[in-house]
């Protein structure tokens, strides 16, 4: 029996808990930035999605239909292939973050987005005590402490969740992860749903059409409609993916990752994620795990 002063509860997830949880973040960049002399950066592009803040100073941040002031503790989450440009506004030096994210399965990167509303910008979102956190969680990474890329993940969790809340108070709703689909949203929706679940195995297109009784080429229209990728690109997305999570830990091998995620050699492993990362996995690995002295 607890004792009468312990204030016991059963924990549950909260919508927007529930809803942040539900996607897999993969973090490329983590980025700290003191413009000085460049007063303006221009037609910048990312395949990512952005999510920067500026922690000192000001700028100006400028889209196709949309422009902000940002300043201290706000906060701007740009979709992929957003060209914005960069002005500084204050005579002294700015100092921001950048966090460059994607999110899977790629059907669910495009609701995230889809749920900001077109919002891009969220102010007051980084506290003094938010701040001093980051920056000590920036520094471990940059030494390359073990458990900092949970770390750093945490932290973005916690903006995204501050953001949210935000857009929450605005709308006067939650965001979700249902809504209805389209028969090739559905169909493209099955295809990432099963390649989530046999990620291990060698998976080939004609046998997932088997398992969801679709054509080959229908499942491929689906793919390139709904997702933008051929239904080989996102497998071998996917499984890079997941091969960098594996690499991070320092747990396994590139051989014994290659394996895991069923490659047929580990070469092949290697030119892939060299293709896909613009570097090999034994220099990615370098940058994230540090070897015992």
């Amino acid at each position: 029996m607890y004792p009468p002063s312990l204030d016991n509860f059963r924990v549950e997830k909260d919508g927007v808990s529930a809803y942040l949880d539900a996607f897999h973040f993969d973090i490329s960049l983590f980025g700290y930035w003191n413009q000085g002399k460049i007063r303006r950066l221009r037609s910048l592009l990312l395949s990512d999605i952005k999510i920067a803040f500026a922690t000192q100073g000001s700028c100006k941040i400028t889209t196709a239909d949309l422009e902000h002031e940002v300043g201290p503790g706000d906060l701007v989450i740009l979709p992929p292939y957003t060209l914005h440009d960069v002005g500084f506004t204050t005579d002294g030096s700015v100092e921001s973050f950048e966090f460059h994210i994607s999110i899977a399965p790629a059907h669910a990167q495009q609701w995230f987005i889809d749920n900001l509303k077109g919002q891009i910008y969220f102010p007051g979102v980084i506290t003094p005590e938010l701040r001093q956190r980051i920056m000590a969680v920036y520094a471990e990474t940059r030494a390359g402490a073990q458990g900092s890329y949970l770390l750093t993940k945490h932290i973005l969790v916690e903006l995204l969740l501050r953001a949210l809340t935000l857009l929450r108070a605005d709308h006067q709703r939650p965001p979700t992860l249902n809504r209805s689909l389209g028969s090739r949203e559905k169909t493209a929706a099955d295809f990432l749903h099963y390649v989530d679940g046999h990620y291990r195995e060698n998976l080939r297109t004609k046998d997932i059409c088997r398992e969801l009784n679709v054509s080959s080429s229908y499942l491929s229209r689906c793919m390139q409609d709904v997702v933008g990728m051929t239904t080989t690109q996102y497998i071998t997305h996917y499984k890079l993916l997941r091969a960098k999570d594996l690499l991070k830990t320092g747990e396994q091998n590139i051989q014994e990752v290659s394996d895991h995620l069923g490659f047929s050699s580990v070469y092949y492993f290697s030119r892939l994620f060299k293709q896909h990362f613009g570097e090999s996995p034994s220099l990615f690995i370098k940058r994230y795990v540090k070897t015992p002295t």
